[in-house]
């Protein structure tokens, strides 16, 4: 959706630029603001449907199994929706961070520690 309407900018835009490097700068631009665009309604959507399944686990009396099966269901629709796109330079960028930190709680929790 987003990638047609930024194609046809890029067209109409071609013709303001004199060197065909000024057009591909505009389209690298065009590109990482739609990147941009995705990930935040990414974001948003998912955040709606965490806060959904919060509010199940509230709503519900967690005492009868079939209450519990409302709640298990609704988790797994949570767990099927698309997850948010990190960018692949943001990723590698915290990756070796995030993994260090990753073994500590691992390791922690394997010593009998608590959750962090």
């Amino acid at each position: 959706m987003l990638l047609s309407a930024t194609a046809v900018m890029a067209l109409i835009v071609y013709s303001a630029f004199k060197t065909h490097s000024d057009f591909a700068n505009l389209c690298f631009g065009f590109t990482v603001i739609e990147s941009i665009i995705e990930t935040g309604l990414s974001a948003r959507d998912s955040s709606r449907a965490k806060r959904g399944v919060k509010e199940d686990c509230q709503k519900y009396d967690l005492s009868t199994e079939e209450n519990i099966r409302r709640v298990q269901d609704r988790i797994l629709e949570y767990r099927r929706t698309p997850a948010i796109l990190v960018p692949d330079a943001l990723y590698t960028l915290k990756r070796k961070q995030n993994e260090k930190k990753a073994r500590r709680i691992a390791a922690s929790r394997s010593h009998g520690g608590t959750r962090t």
